[in-house]
């Protein structure tokens, strides 16, 4: 198990980059746009620019502060996470859950066809992921 010394978790959302520490504060908490719910195009496009360019800052400025990066994402987040890493060539080392496995769970039925962070099959994969770079 990591001690909170060895790990820093941030939250990619509407708001941009948010450390986990301040994720429970207004104005964080608080706001209600859900881009999976959105059904015009245009602001999924104009959505997934603007989360590209604030993730490829971020790794911009991080470039030299984490010894491992590990994304866990879906939908739109994990589309503007691979384009960030693609416009700054600064990778994952892991980014999860994986494309096979998104594949297995999805959905038309429900209303997020890729499902939950919370499904077994993602918290599974990601458990195994982070004990394996552990474990390196």
């Amino acid at each position: 198990m990591l001690t909170p010394e060895e790990y820093h978790i941030v939250i990619f959302g509407t708001c941009g980059a948010v450390p986990a520490e301040l994720e429970l504060m207004y104005p964080f908490a608080h706001y209600q746009y859900m881009p999976g719910k959105c059904t015009d195009d245009r602001v999924k496009e104009d959505f997934l620019a603007i989360e590209t360019h604030r993730i490829a800052g971020y790794l911009r400025k991080t470039r030299t502060a984490y010894k491992k990066r590990i994304a866990y994402c879906i939908g739109i987040f994990r589309d503007a996470m691979v384009r960030g890493c693609e416009q700054t060539g600064i990778s994952m080392d892991l980014l999860l859950p994986t494309r096979p496995t998104i594949e297995r769970v999805w959905s038309d039925d429900c209303p997020f066809a890729e499902g939950s962070f919370s499904m077994k099959e993602y918290v599974d994969e990601f458990r195994a992921g982070l004990l394996t770079l552990k474990n390196l």
